[in-house]
């Protein structure tokens, strides 16, 4: 079976280790679920990314659910000390 090999000359190098999550992976990550990310999403003190759409699917951008992942992480341990 052949593979197909994209080439990434000319790319952004930025966007090359870019990858999308779809909702289950984004489910799974953060282990809560469908309606508590979408309130998360709308929370005006610390939101959720918001999904890119492609076609009729949405996705995160894997470095964005990470970023919000470790500032929860932060956020959580810094009210911890005080």
């Amino acid at each position: 079976m052949a593979t197909t090999e994209h080439s990434t000359r000319g790319v952004d190098p930025a966007l090359k280790n870019l990858r999308f999550l779809g909702l289950k992976q984004v489910l799974d990550l953060l282990s809560v679920g469908r309606s508590t990310l979408y309130a998360q999403i709308k929370d005006p003190q610390m939101p959720f990314p918001r999904p890119i759409h492609i076609g009729r699917r949405s996705v995160w951008i894997e470095g964005e659910v990470l970023k919000f992942m470790e500032a929860a992480v932060d956020r959580s341990r810094t009210s911890e000390d005080n």
